[in-house]
């Protein structure tokens, strides 16, 4: 390129000559005369509508205007006309324009990219971390009676006691203890099992599905192999609910206790069973209510004197409302027990309320700490 003097005569010489008038604009370009070099290149663009290195050097001027999209549109022109029209400036004016066209596209994205940080919510502060809870060693007993010899079995206590034990292993309880379609001496021998480890332990929580009655005022947990001719014969052929009780209270640094009961289904034993008891209240209106001792917690499928339902589906209501719940971390326990009472009268259209006595002490208590 010659100096703009040069430049100049060359173009007086020739004016219809797009070269010249192309040199003449990139002259002007860098001297920093972008007016006149637009008019130089958009003359030679005229002449010569298919000469590439018009178009470029035209781009180049409108991007130092700040004019981005008209610049685009001559790198494009450029880029779309053969290389072999006035191809000394062509094919390196075809070049330049192409890497113009990838370098205005990466800026337009950066600005897009911009423009929608700026214009999005700022993130929402991180949360607080809670401090970590321990709590404590905690061992469960898990009953599921459904395989009744003397009546007709229940479908869903093994499959519900089932889904317990694994959700109380989830819960990262140490040790659970399960046994199903217990005959009187299995669910004996679990229970002493049971005894054994919560010497050990801060939690003792038992969870029983199947069969149980209420016999002069006591509720007994029924085994498989009961028979139940007589009101009587509960005694001996049944486990008290006292007797889980007592087993809790003769751990010795027991802190909480809990015991959750889906036993109160309607006592098919009623029609066979003898009364001798005059002031047995009627067998067949579910469990009767036990004040629990300090520190402890007793949740019935459903209140004093109704009955619960087995459940249509895989688990009864009572036992999914609780596997729904008992999972959720950092769900208070009492507040746990409102919701599952809650969830079990919805699913039972308000035929069945769940009852949850309490003596636990005053501070927060979770099944789920994390």
């Amino acid at each position: 390129m010659g100096s703009l003097r040069d430049l100049n005569q060359a173009v007086k010489l020739a004016p219809k000559s797009p070269i010249a008038l192309t040199y003449r604009g990139d002259a002007l370009r860098e001297k920093g005369d972008l007016d006149a070099a637009l008019r130089d290149y958009s003359e030679a663009a005229h002449i010569a509508p298919d000469f590439a290195a018009a178009y470029t050097g035209r781009g180049l001027t409108l991007e130092k205007k700040g004019d981005a999209a008209k610049a685009k549109q001559d790198f494009e022109k450029a880029a779309s006309l053969s290389p072999d029209v006035g191809a000394t400036l062509a094919k390196p004016a075809i070049e330049q324009a192409k890497k113009r066209l990838t370098a205005l596209a990466a800026e337009e994205k950066q600005r897009h990219a911009d423009a929608a940080a700026k214009a999005a919510p700022p993130p929402p502060p991180k949360p607080v971390e809670e401090a970590p809870i321990d709590p404590g060693k905690r061992v469960a007993l898990v009953i599921g009676n459904s395989a009744y010899r003397e009546v007709t079995p229940l479908p869903n206590p093994k499959r519900d006691a089932q889904a317990m034990e694994e959700a109380f292993h989830k819960l990262g309880f140490a040790t659970v203890i399960a046994a199903y379609d217990t005959t009187r001496k299995d669910l004996i021998a679990a229970l002493r099992r049971f005894q054994e480890k919560l010497d050990q332990a801060d939690w003792g929580v038992i969870y029983y599905a199947g069969h149980g009655i209420e016999v002069a005022g006591q509720n007994y947990l029924i085994p498989i192999d009961a028979k139940l001719s007589t009101d009587t014969d509960a005694e001996d052929e049944a486990v008290s609910l006292q007797r889980l009780q007592r087993a809790m209270m003769s751990a010795k640094h027991l802190k909480l206790s809990v015991v959750f009961l889906d036993a109160c289904r309607d006592n098919v034993f009623t029609n066979r069973m003898r009364r001798t008891l005059a002031y047995s209240r009627s067998v067949e209106r579910g469990l009767a209510p036990i004040e629990p001792d300090q520190g402890s917690m007793i949740v019935y499928a459903t209140r004093d004197g109704q009955t619960a339902e087995d459940g249509a589906g895989q688990h009864s209501p009572f036992t999914q409302a609780l596997l729904n719940n008992i999972l959720t971390p950092r769900f208070e326990v009492n507040r746990m027990c409102r919701r599952v009472r809650r969830e079990v009268m919805d699913m039972t259209g308000q035929k069945q309320e769940p009852m949850c006595l309490s003596a636990l002490p005053d501070e927060d208590l979770y099944f789920a700490v994390k």
